[in-house]
């Protein structure tokens, strides 16, 4: 079993040479940091309206297993690309690059990421809240929870 706190690769972005029919490949990888938030719990919010990168965050945490994702599918842009002209009034988006997961093969593109635990956007939060254990998540008004206050370690 790897160490919680080693390198890991989390995402490759493939792009085909263009006139050819080879590619470049991009890697990524997490970078070796002291953490006070080693071993807690990491949750990410998500919505039908996340997209591209916001995606790629939730879809890279939840596959890593380093965070649960809590709210909806989100919309399913995974692959990079442009925008290009086609017409003398029309353009479009043409992608010119794939995200690879290096442990699913794959990506989120027109699918979304799934979260862990469903819910609404607007209820994501103070199910994240119940998640995590935020004492009186239900008592208080979600804006009247401070920073501090979420993110305080436990015992204090």
């Amino acid at each position: 079993m790897r160490p919680a706190w080693s390198s890991r690769k989390v995402n490759d972005l493939v792009w085909r040479i263009a006139g050819t029919r080879t590619f470049r490949i991009d890697s990524f990888s997490t970078k070796i940091v002291p953490s006070s938030y080693l071993g807690r719990r990491v949750v990410i919010l998500t919505s039908a309206r996340t997209v591209s990168a916001g995606e790629e965050l939730a879809y890279n945490m939840k596959v890593l297993g380093r965070a649960t994702v809590i709210g909806e599918t989100t919309k399913g842009g995974a692959n990079p690309g442009g925008i290009e002209r086609v017409g003398s009034r029309l353009v479009a988006f043409i992608p010119t690059g794939q995200a690879r997961n290096p442990t699913t093969g794959t990506n989120w593109e027109g699918a979304g990421v799934a979260p862990d635990i469903h819910a609404s956007a607007a209820d994501a939060l103070a199910v994240a809240m119940r998640e995590l254990r935020v004492p009186n998540v239900r008592s208080k008004a979600l804006g009247e929870l401070t920073t501090e206050a979420v993110f305080r370690p436990a015992g204090h």
